[in-house]
C-alpha cells in the first residue's frame, strides 16, 4: 500500500508475525499416596471412595476415573482398563506379595532385584508374589561374601547377596562357592 503525504510518498508493509501454537504433549502419571486421596476426593463427587488411575490398555495410558466401585485386588496382580476395569497379573519385572484396594495403586509395588551386580546371576526368576533370588556365577569363580541361608541362592531383600571373585589354588575347582580339589 502506498500512501502519499506532502511531497513523500510512504510505504507500508505489512509485517506478519507468526506465532507457533506450542501443544505440550505428556505422559499422565497416576498421583502416587497422599497425592492420590486429594486428587480422588476432588475429581470424583463420592469422596473419593471410587477413585481409580489405571493403565487403559487400548490407549496406552493411564486413566482416571470414578466408575468403579474400589475394592480388593489379589496377590501377584494389579487392576487395567482393557474395555473395562479387569485384573492381571504383574510383570515380569514387578511382584505384589499382598493384595490392595484398586483406589489404592495402578501398578504392582516391589520392582524385581537385577541380580546383575559383579559375579551375579539370576538364580529363580520369582513370580508374580515374589522376588527373584539370586546366586554367584561358580564357573566365573565367585562365590557369596556372606553365606546365605540357602546354599546355592539368596533372597535380595532380606540378605547380603554380595559376590566376589575368589582364586583357586594350583590342581583345585570352585564348586557352588567351595574350594575342592581336581
Amino acid at each position: 500500500m502506498t500512501l502519499v503525504v506532502g511531497k513523500r510518498m510512504l510505504q507500508s508493509v505489512a509485517i506478519l508475525i507468526l506465532v507457533p501454537i506450542v501443544y505440550t504433549e505428556y505422559d499422565f502419571k497416576c498421583p502416587e499416596n497422599l497425592n492420590r486421596i486429594i486428587r480422588g476426593n476432588r475429581y470424583c463427587e463420592t469422596k473419593g471412595k471410587n477413585y481409580s488411575c489405571l493403565l487403559d490398555l487400548q490407549h496406552v495410558a493411564y486413566r482416571e476415573s470414578c466408575l468403579y466401585k474400589s475394592d480388593f485386588v489379589r496377590m501377584g496382580q494389579k487392576y487395567i482398563i482393557k474395555g473395562y476395569r479387569r485384573n492381571t497379573n504383574c510383570s515380569a519385572s514387578r511382584y505384589q506379595p499382598f493384595k490392595f484396594y484398586s483406589s489404592k495403586l495402578s501398578k504392582c509395588v516391589f520392582i524385581k532385584s537385577s541380580c546383575s551386580e559383579e559375579g551375579q546371576r539370576i538364580s529363580a526368576p520369582g513370580s508374580t508374589t515374589t522376588d527373584r533370588t539370586c546366586g554367584c556365577d561358580h564357573t566365573e569363580g565367585y562365590t557369596f561374601l556372606v553365606p546365605p541361608k540357602r546354599y546355592r541362592s539368596c533372597i535380595p531383600e532380606q540378605e547380603d547377596c554380595t559376590c566376589y571373585a575368589i582364586s583357586c589354588p594350583k590342581n583345585n575347582v570352585l564348586t557352588f562357592g567351595k574350594i575342592k580339589n581336581s
